[in-house]
């Protein structure tokens, strides 16, 4: 979604509200798939301070991945609080900006898709499991531990680390 500032660019002062349900597509994140089925709710502002604009967003959705171990689906609330400071392309950078962290856009809109899925992805967990005692998948059959137990040999000697043994 573009979001048009043309009202508030020019206008020391101003502000635009917003509040929108955004569709997000499917991304891949540390290798599992990540999915926003039910859209991302966004709720905020973007003022106009002294010819700087700063944008004030909560961010709130249900994200729908896989647990790290047993591949089983798992879906997590998440809320976001974005701040950030956005720079029209062609402007001048604030000197007295400490941080200098500020998000350019080009043009009169401000495409708020990019922000509201960068802004999710930092802010997710690098994993997420079923369950804290979740057994995973075995190693050898494939079977998901948390379902039924496998009849594998559970004292198999991980190849990489048979020297080792021969050790003890």
């Amino acid at each position: 979604m573009e979001l048009n500032l043309t009202d508030i660019l020019k206008n020391d002062g101003s502000e635009k509200c917003f509040s929108e349900r955004l569709s997000l597509e499917p991304v891949k994140y540390m290798g599992l798939g990540v999915r926003f089925d039910e859209g991302v709710l966004t709720d905020g502002c973007i003022r106009n301070v002294s010819g700087v604009l700063e944008l004030d967003m909560k961010v709130s959705c249900k994200i729908f991945t896989q647990c790290a171990r047993c591949l089983e689906g798992v879906e997590r609330e998440l809320c976001v609080d974005v701040r950030e400071t956005l720079l029209q392309e062609g402007e001048e950078a604030l000197d007295n900006d400490s941080d200098g962290d500020v998000i350019v856009f080009s043009g009169y809109s401000l495409p708020l898709d990019e922000i509201v899925l960068n802004a999710i992805l930092v802010s997710m967990d690098v994993r997420y499991l079923c369950s804290e005692d979740c057994k995973g998948l075995c190693p050898v059959c494939g079977k998901n531990l948390n379902v039924e137990a496998c009849d594998c040999k559970s004292d198999v000697i991980d190849p990489r680390f048979e020297a080792l043994s021969k050790l003890l």
